[in-house]
């Protein structure tokens, strides 16, 4: 498989979250992704709402095929899909957006292969109990892209290899409310 290695800012634009306006009562309402507004099944929560007196950067909406990631102990992405109209992230989020040949999918693969992990735990510093990155540093971590088919066929891997896993606890969930269910039948 014929690869390149590059720095991450020669194939995605990162981009810094917002920051709340506080006290603001009135002007442009938007969804406010937070750290804990996604789970690492690729399922999003119920996202709050942050009003702002001035209209945030027209890049700092979010889009479908943002890949998101944690500024504070990453360790997994979010690939944003079908996104609210007028989303933004917090300030403890960076939207990493990739240019048009890199398969978004492919990127949030990447973001959870031990070499990428390995990196930015490296340049938060391994020791740290709260593991930070800046978004200057995480420009320069490095990543190896591959032929365009190739990162489809690996990004849809890695969406199905999500899904398993989601499809799997449900079902460990709907299994042990049957148990629960049968267990009070016999004992009633």
């Amino acid at each position: 498989m014929h690869a390149q290695v590059k720095q991450l800012n020669e194939v995605a634009r990162i981009i810094t979250g917002v920051a709340e306006d506080r006290g603001v009562t009135s002007g442009i309402r938007y969804y406010y992704i937070q750290p804990n507004s996604y789970d690492d099944l690729g399922d999003a929560k119920g996202l709050s709402q942050i009003i702002r007196k001035e209209p945030v950067k027209a890049e700092q909406i979010v889009c479908a095929g943002d890949v998101l990631i944690k500024r504070l102990n990453p360790n997994f992405p979010y690939l944003v899909q079908s996104p609210p109209r007028q989303a933004v992230v917090s300030t403890n989020l960076f939207i990493i957006r990739p240019i048009a040949t890199i398969y978004p999918a492919y990127l949030a693969f990447l973001f959870e292969q031990p070499g990428i992990m390995e990196q930015i735990e490296h340049l938060c510093g391994a020791s740290a109990v709260i593991k930070a990155i800046s978004a200057k540093k995480l420009m320069g971590i490095s990543i190896q892209i591959i032929p365009s088919e190739k990162q489809k066929l690996l990004g849809d891997l890695w969406l199905l290899k999500r899904r398993r896993k989601k499809l799997l606890n449900e079902y460990m969930v709907e299994n042990e409310r049957l148990l629960i269910a049968t267990a009070r039948r016999f004992v009633n």
